[in-house]
């Protein structure tokens, strides 16, 4: 059982991110394309659950095979498989207070990531949204950590189809 905590936006989130960002680039040299602080701690003045997630894109996953759990877990994460039924073609990772998400680098789900984070990052009213609806949900789900990411998902998905059809 995971607790779900939403605190106020911390000015030292970007830095969390910076600490991990430069062993992850550094263990997966050579097949990295991209890696990015996303989520709620990456949006200033977003109140988040103060969890950092990194978004890793990769050249290939085939290229790098078991080569890249290794890599990462060697790192002090833990690689969960059993959440690539969530979102397939995605490795994910847990370290305490960080989320490690990685893709080869065409997959959408890594775009997703970062549009939704852009958008939130200079529309308040969406920003605003999305702070009281997780301040809700975590209420509402204190201990229950997948519910509550499964209550987000509707605001998330119509926010990126809003942002595919503006363009």
């Amino acid at each position: 059982m995971t607790a779900v905590v939403v605190i106020p936006y911390d000015r030292a989130w970007p830095g969390r991110y910076e600490r991990v960002r430069a062993p992850l680039s550094d263990a997966l040299a050579g097949a990295l394309v991209s890696i990015e602080h996303v989520g709620g701690t990456a949006v200033p003045g977003l109140d988040s659950s103060p969890v950092v997630d990194v978004a890793i894109g990769l050249d290939s996953f085939t290229r790098c095979g078991t080569l890249l759990v290794d890599a990462i877990e060697r790192l002090g994460f833990r690689y969960v498989p059993e959440y690539e039924q969530e979102v397939p073609e995605r490795h994910y990772f847990r370290r305490d207070g960080f989320h490690v998400h990685v893709f080869e680098h065409a997959h959408p789900g890594l775009r997703a990531y970062a549009r939704f984070r852009n958008h939130l990052r200079v529309n308040e009213g969406d920003r605003r949204a999305y702070a009281e609806l997780k301040t809700q949900l975590a209420a509402r789900f204190p201990n229950e950590f997948e519910r509550y990411q499964a209550a987000k998902s509707p605001f998330v998905e119509g926010l990126l189809a809003r942002l595919d059809q503006s363009r």
